[in-house]
């Protein structure tokens, strides 16, 4: 009983490699459908960069205050944690960078 199990399986997966192999029309052009599909990139909102809501200008200054406060917020836990922004430790009493 295990066995036959088993053999159907196979034999399942042989006919599915040999569809593939050799795929019909309708085959080949689902398979053709999924590579294009598979190309594409969905966008969130952390990957935009500019909006055409808003000047140019407006935005760059935006994105540079951002990191600057992302930078700074990182210096600050490195701090915290004793450990300068060069990676080296400080001790415990001397003052924070």
């Amino acid at each position: 009983m295990k066995n036959r199990a088993i053999e159907d399986r196979n034999s399942a997966r042989e006919r599915a490699a040999l569809e593939l192999e050799r795929p019909s029309r309708v085959v080949a052009s689902k398979l053709a459908s999924a590579r294009r599909n598979g190309e594409r990139k969905v966008i969130a909102e952390e990957d935009i960069v500019f909006s055409t809501d808003k000047a140019a200008g407006q935005q760059a200054n935006a994105n540079e205050m951002e990191e600057w406060d992302r930078r700074l917020e990182r210096a600050s836990d490195a701090g915290a944690k004793g450990v300068g922004s060069n990676g080296s430790r400080r001790p415990l009493d001397s003052p924070r960078w």
